[in-house]
């Protein structure tokens, strides 16, 4: 069986290669319709300090995340629909999500990495406790620049201005988020 699967692993990836190396797409719908799954990492925003995306393109202008992170004090969630705005190669879009931060510590937190987790949303109860248990909404605008041809097709660089929200304390932090995302 070895014999056979052997060759079979060379052949689909040299083919697989040649494929990556000849690829060339005209822009990001033409991209984000033959490529219906992405995956990349993100650092800041929603998902705290960094984090892995899932994202799942149900149509060439929109498509819904799924994320997890972590930072030293907690970890993240986060679900997103995400709306293409304008754009080719260089394309601005909007997203409207939802995040969980929740973790436990052993003692009393006194500051958290990003700072404003401890600063702005969580009370002094749950700090003296050592809980983090945030439910967040945000809005957010961002840019993604897309790679159309050559090696390293589908691959694409992403920012983004989020404005994070807990509606039960009615508090607003604003914070950026920095990516990339290689669809395939």
């Amino acid at each position: 069986m070895k014999h056979i699967l052997l060759p079979l692993i060379l052949f689909y990836s040299t083919s697989l290669q040649a494929n990556i190396n000849t690829t060339s797409l005209a822009n990001y719908g033409e991209l984000r319709d033959e490529r219906k799954i992405g995956v990349g990492g993100q650092l800041l925003g929603a998902s705290g300090n960094a984090g892995i995306l899932l994202e799942m393109n149900f149509h060439p202008s929109w498509g819904v995340n799924l994320g997890y992170g972590a930072a030293p004090d907690f970890q993240s969630f986060l679900i997103e629909y995400k709306q293409i705005l304008y754009g080719e190669r260089l394309t601005t879009y909007g997203i409207l999500g939802f995040t969980r931060w929740f973790g436990q510590s052993k003692s009393s937190i006194t500051s958290t990495n990003p700072g404003f987790v401890a600063n702005k949303l969580m009370s002094s109860e749950d700090r003296k406790s050592g809980t983090i248990s945030e439910n967040l909404i945000y809005p957010g605008i961002g840019i993604q620049y897309f790679k159309f041809s050559g090696e390293w097709t589908g691959l694409s660089l992403f920012g983004q201005i989020i404005v994070l929200a807990d509606l039960e304390d009615f508090i607003f932090v604003p914070t950026v988020g920095l990516g990339s995302v290689y669809y395939f």
